[in-house]
């Protein structure tokens, strides 16, 4: 398992007694059901885009009605925790060819 940094955790299922509020990601979760959650998922693992496709979305939709195995689970953490650490990344980039440029 990839290591915790100062950036955060990685991702892991969790369950609540309520419903889970809309949209379904919402402040550092992941809603897969109306009581399993992704906690300490940020919404910039959420929302980031590549080629045009949002990663963390369409993983789930191309599972939607299907119990999501033990493997899967540690996979879709996995990948939640990776569009972050990309997201940081590139910002660390623009930022640096922003002070570059000057």
């Amino acid at each position: 398992a990839p290591p915790d940094d100062a950036e955060g955790k990685m991702p892991a299922l969790r369950q609540t007694a309520g419903e889970p509020p809309a949209p379904r990601q919402a402040v550092g979760r992941i809603y897969i059901n109306a009581r399993q959650y992704f906690g300490e998922a940020t919404a910039r693992s959420w929302d980031f885009y590549i080629g045009g496709y949002q990663p963390a979305q369409k993983w789930l939709k191309d599972r939607k009605g299907r119990i999501l195995s033990p493997d899967e689970i540690v996979h879709y953490a996995r990948i939640l925790r990776a569009l972050d650490l990309t997201a940081a990344l590139m910002t660390e980039i623009d930022a640096a060819a922003t002070v570059k440029e000057r």
